[in-house]
């Protein structure tokens, strides 16, 4: 199966947040392995899910300043300030970055 077609998922085991987790944990599925950070067994969510990607984008701007992610602005980009911060997400030296940049894309 080409990596296109595979739906973007996060699992409870990649956020430090609290509230992210919790929606997952309730609303999510559990999967073999996360392709993220490969914990296995988690529950997990697809990264386009609409409410998902509210609480994302809320936390987004609670926890950083446009300044900081967009790059038009002279930011780093959102990736690099959210992989170099542990307000939203919890991952370690081998995360999967092509996963973790596909669904922040969402």
């Amino acid at each position: 199966m080409s990596n296109d077609l595979v739906d973007p998922i996060l699992c409870e085991h990649c956020l430090a947040d609290n509230e992210l987790k919790y929606e997952i944990q309730q609303r999510g599925y559990v999967v073999q392995r996360c392709p993220i950070c490969h914990h296995e067994g988690g529950s997990a969510i697809s990264a386009t899910d609409p409410k998902i990607k509210r609480i994302f984008r809320a936390l987004i701007r609670l926890n950083f300043s446009e300044w900081d992610y967009n790059t038009h602005l002279g930011g780093e980009g959102l990736e690099t300030v959210v992989m170099g911060s542990p307000a939203i997400f919890s991952l370690g030296p081998n995360v999967a970055l092509e996963a973790f940049d596909l669904a922040l894309e969402m």
